[in-house]
């Protein structure tokens, strides 16, 4: 979606609501909540939209690394970047599938993987 599909689908969710918006308003608005969020983040490091998902700064310090090229050991440079983490209620209505969250979960998933494979195994065997 771009920020004039964003802009277009806004007045017409207000529509009936809000009839003497106009596109120049709801890009007002839109472009105003965005630099609150990238404000937000820039002061605390975080913002966070409850039903949607946090966006955070992720902050990396300077590490050693190697060139893949000629193996040669370099300095990687400390980096920033925007990490985003949908909400479980997000995750739900887009009908995607969310990593276990914690090692039993994951446990039970790899052990549930493993009963899967053996059983598919066997009946692989048992038809040749």
């Amino acid at each position: 979606m771009t920020r004039r599909e964003l802009i277009k689908a806004v007045q017409d969710s207000v529509r009936e609501a809000l009839p003497e918006l106009t596109q120049h308003d709801i890009a007002t608005v839109v472009d105003a909540a965005f630099e609150q969020i990238a404000t937000a983040m820039r002061d605390d490091g975080r913002y966070a939209h409850p039903g949607f998902g946090t966006f955070s700064v992720r902050r990396l310090a300077p590490r050693p690394g190697f060139n893949p090229r000629t193996g040669e050991r370099i300095q990687v440079r400390a980096s920033t970047s925007v990490r985003f983490s949908a909400s479980r209620s997000l995750v739900e209505r887009l009908g995607v599938a969310r990593a276990p969250s914690d090692h039993a979960d994951a446990r039970d998933l790899e052990s549930d993987l493993e009963s899967d494979l053996e059983s598919d195994l066997e009946s692989d065997l048992e038809s040749d």
